[in-house]
């Protein structure tokens, strides 16, 4: 489903499991609700969440709440949100809005899309490069 898709009848049953969150994050203010934790980095976590001022899911990710003490780690974290909502490209997932939780972690929401993760795409590329390679030593013997 693309991120700037409707919600539909059918996406209630996603949006209500994304309230059973390991850590606890239901909600961000009134606007970002039923978050489910999609994916983690090296700074944050990141959730899709149903924007209940535009009607659309969207991808959110949030400082990891053991930074949130860390001047470093929050600076690090508002550059990335700074510098990917500067950034247009077909290519980079355009920065909807930014802010910081009532517990203090910062956010940003994102255009949510489909498909692979980064490193499922690496994997991918790998096993046809070995499939390649193996169909070439195979012709040569």
């Amino acid at each position: 489903m693309a991120g700037t898709e409707r919600v539909s009848e059918g996406d209630t049953e996603f949006i209500n499991r994304g309230r059973e969150v390991a850590d606890s994050v239901d909600k961000i203010g009134d606007r970002f609700t039923g978050l489910q934790h999609i994916a983690s980095g090296g700074l944050g976590d990141v959730y899709v969440g149903y924007d209940e001022s535009i009607g659309r899911l969207v991808a959110l990710k949030l400082l990891k709440p053991h930074l949130v003490t860390s001047a470093e780690a929050q600076q690090r974290f508002l550059n990335e949100c700074s510098v990917t909502g500067l950034l247009e490209h077909p290519a980079i997932v355009p920065v909807y809005d930014s802010g910081v939780t009532d517990e203090g972690r910062p956010y940003y929401a994102m255009r949510l899309l489909d498909g692979q993760t980064l490193q499922e795409e690496i994997s991918n590329l790998h096993a046809i490069r070995s499939d390649d390679f193996h169909k070439r030593q195979r012709s040569l013997i």
